[in-house]
């Protein structure tokens, strides 16, 4: 099998396999009626772009890799299946484990409690107390956000 993913930015500067991220655990997939999760054949695949912009992003030149197999969601997750999913489970992401998560500069308010900015990815900032339920960090929440991915 081989994969091409042309243009990905993000994908990690490495000739082989990815490591997993630091803290990484494999999140079992979601069960329940609303679960659609396909699995994909290990193998061969292109990652990385010709074009490479934002290195800090770890965003590399076009080569080739090996894929371990892999499962996924058919559809996308949203807000409400995650949170179910989380119930289910007791998963804590890397996000609640370290306190903190990176978020998009134009989707925060002023007060927001910054911790770093990369001045490589200045539209990525590391605010304090981020996560899947105060996406924005404290002060923010879910609400009207249930069918969002």
């Amino acid at each position: 099998m081989s994969l091409d993913i042309p243009g990905t930015c993000c994908t990690p500067s490495r000739g082989q396999s990815a490591p997993a991220p630091l803290g990484h655990q494999s999140a079992p997939l979601l069960r329940g009626p609303r679960a659609h999760p396909i699995s994909i054949d290990g193998g061969r695949a292109f990652v990385g772009t010709d074009d490479p912009q934002i290195a800090a992003d770890g965003e590399g030149k076009r080569r080739q890799v090996q894929l371990q197999a892999f499962s996924l969601e058919a559809e996308t997750v949203t807000n409400a299946r995650f949170a179910d999913f989380v119930a289910a489970t007791g998963y804590v992401t890397e996000a609640e484990r370290l306190g903190w998560s990176a978020v998009f500069a134009g989707l925060l308010p002023p007060d927001a409690r910054l911790l770093h900015a990369a001045p490589s990815t200045p539209w990525w900032l590391r605010v304090e107390g981020a996560g899947w339920r105060t996406p924005e960090g404290p002060g923010s929440s879910l609400k009207g956000r249930m069918d969002h991915p």
